[in-house]
């Protein structure tokens, strides 16, 4: 499969997923907003100032390099005093908090400038009143045991910590943390929406039957009513000719005009063949290909085409089917005529052969004689012959491509994987059956989608 991506590509994504990607983003900015400001406890830091004072008075004419040398390992020897036990045990002593010493050392922090008699004492606390006091005691503490320690009446308190100073708290950093949080919340989604596509391996789109499949793009009809929608999702799948004859008065326009694009794009297909028998089939259960039988052959006999749809799916027991009722079995196993098992619906034009009761042999059945003298019996007397076969992952399906003129793949939108999907067609190519195309089933609504057909509401 190829998974080669374009620029063009890249955009096709861009705006096909730009509310994802838009969206996303504000929520990571939002998310953001809500824990920096009612989550994370904001941190504030209080500063307060040292300055130590030559030991002797000095003037210009006197100050030698030994003196400056001097005052700056004082200044180193005050750095490590001031970060000392002695002086934290004492601020400890003071406080009303209970902090430890290796805890409040945590929240100190010691600066000194290049060159500069300033020493600043820097505290963190998620209180700001908290981080102004041990702020200011740390300098007062500093101080007095510096005095005591050294003999030298050299440091003076320069500034002291004030809450109207230290109001803003430097931590969480609001603004930062949403425009980051924006930013890691765009990535994303370009990142899950780009790779999202690349390994998406579903086929949703005109362009992927064309790009992944190979196959000709005959149409799309979108998802079902409800009511239908309930009956197909039972255990018992429904008997095609009930949905021929429960039909009552004409398709809805929404659903004319999708099969009728579908059967003109078919037209195409069949303009330069004699192709009168068309097998319909799906890779797998549920992706509606009776429904599309039922709905393709009355379009054919709505434009003046005598046809024929048969019920060959013999895996499953269908909805409204009668035990008695006369079917493709009764004429394979040899005991009824292909008069007697024609159907009439209420539409001109157009007859079914119900499939019968499920037998224990289908595939011997399907692959006898008798079906291939029934399609040529049925090609003497209609213009179409439409047949619903099993899904491909059935053998069934291969051994009636090889008695059709040409296949029909009915594929569910963004259920079917084209793994599957290359699976089956290739047990289809390997017996040499005649693709005609593909068609797109229960196709999602989008807005602006100007080919968005719907069987009724939903």
């Amino acid at each position: 499969m190829d998974q080669t991506f374009q620029i063009r590509d890249f955009l096709q994504i861009f705006k096909k997923r730009i509310k994802f990607i838009i969206t996303v983003p504000l929520l990571f900015a939002l998310l953001a907003v809500i824990v920096n400001s009612f989550i994370i406890k904001p941190v504030y830091e209080a500063r307060s100032d040292l300055l130590v004072n030559n030991t002797v008075p000095m003037t210009e004419e006197t100050l030698t390099a030994l003196d400056i040398e001097t005052n700056l390992r004082l200044i180193e020897t005050y750095h490590f005093i001031i970060q000392s036990d002695r002086i934290i045990d004492l601020v400890v002593e003071e406080l009303d908090e209970p902090f430890t010493n290796n805890e409040l050392q945590k929240k100190l922090r010691v600066e000194t400038n290049d060159n500069s008699q300033i020493i600043s004492l820097y505290v963190k606390e998620n209180d700001l009143d908290t981080a102004v006091e041990i702020a200011n005691l740390f300098a007062t503490k500093s101080k007095e045991e510096i005095s005591q320690l050294m003999n030298l009446e050299n440091v003076n308190i320069l500034t002291e910590a004030k809450v109207e100073k230290h109001k803003t708290p430097i931590s969480p950093k609001l603004f930062f943390n949403t425009v980051i949080s924006f930013i890691i919340g765009f990535l994303f989604a370009c990142t899950y929406a780009f790779l999202s596509a690349y390994f998406n391996t579903k086929i949703s789109s005109k362009e992927d039957i064309e790009k992944y499949l190979g196959l000709s793009f005959l149409g799309e009809v979108g998802i079902i009513s409800k009511n239908r929608k309930n009956r197909l999702n039972s255990n018992k799948k429904e008997d095609l000719h009930s949905i021929l004859t429960s039909r009552k008065g004409p398709m809805s326009t929404p659903v004319l005009e999708a099969y009728r694009s579908i059967r003109t794009n078919l037209q195409f297909q069949l303009m330069d063949k004699s192709l009168k028998t068309i097998l319909v089939t799906s890779t797998s259960k549920n992706e509606g290909k009776t429904i599309t039988c039922s709905n393709l052959a009355m379009m054919m006999a709505i434009d003046n085409k005598k046809t024929v749809v048969i019920d060959a799916d013999l895996r499953k027991e269908k909805m409204g089917m009668s035990n008695g009722q006369i079917g493709l079995t009764h004429y394979l196993a040899g005991n009824r005529s292909v008069q007697d098992i024609l159907l009439d619906t209420f539409t001109p034009n157009l007859q079914s052969i119900t499939c019968g009761p499920i037998p224990p042999n289908p595939a011997e059945l399907l692959s006898s004689e008798r079906m291939d003298q029934l399609l040529q019996e049925l090609k003497e007397h209609f213009d179409r012959i439409i047949i619903d076969s099993p899904p491909l992952f059935f053998s069934d399906a291969a051994i009636l491509a090889t008695k059709v003129d040409g296949c029909l793949l009915v594929v569910q939108s963004d259920t079917t994987k084209v793994t599957h999907i290359q699976q089956g067609l290739g047990q289809l190519t390997n017996v040499n059956a005649t693709i005609l195309g593909a068609i797109i089933n229960k196709k999602k609504e989008r807005k602006n989608d100007i080919n968005y057909y719907h069987y009724g509401t939903r």
